[in-house]
């Protein structure tokens, strides 16, 4: 968030020198996890990201760059702070699967505790 704060010049610095433009799923991996930060037990951010196209996207970014473990984890921390809102839960029912298989498939233990989520945040 702080590169939307800095002016063209700088900017530039950040894609060009730090190679936050080249790296593949790098500038997507910072956005994702500014976007978990914001939902983080914040129901109103978390359902302003559901309404806005949430959970396509999600599938989206999986979809083309799933194999990038630090995304996926960013993704998934941002999925987990909606499904501690009740009201939001129902609405993940449609990606479920995604969560199952990457219990079922990854071998690094922080995405498969952020797919599987905190039972007891999900009233289980």
């Amino acid at each position: 968030m702080v590169v939307c704060q800095v002016h063209d010049s700088q900017k530039i610095v950040v894609g060009r020198d730090l190679h936050a433009v080249e790296e593949e799923g790098g500038v997507l991996e910072c956005c994702w996890s500014a976007l978990w930060n914001v939902t983080d037990e914040t129901p109103e951010n978390c359902e302003l990201f559901i309404s806005h196209g949430g959970i396509d996207l999600f599938m989206e970014c999986k979809m083309k760059l799933g194999g990038q473990r630090d995304l996926v984890r960013n993704m998934l921390g941002l999925m987990g702070n909606v499904a501690e809102v009740p009201e939001q839960r129902s609405k993940l029912m449609s990606i479920a699967h995604v969560f199952y298989d990457l219990m079922q498939t990854e071998s690094e233990l922080e995405v498969t505790y952020n797919a599987a989520g905190n039972p007891q945040s999900l009233g289980l």
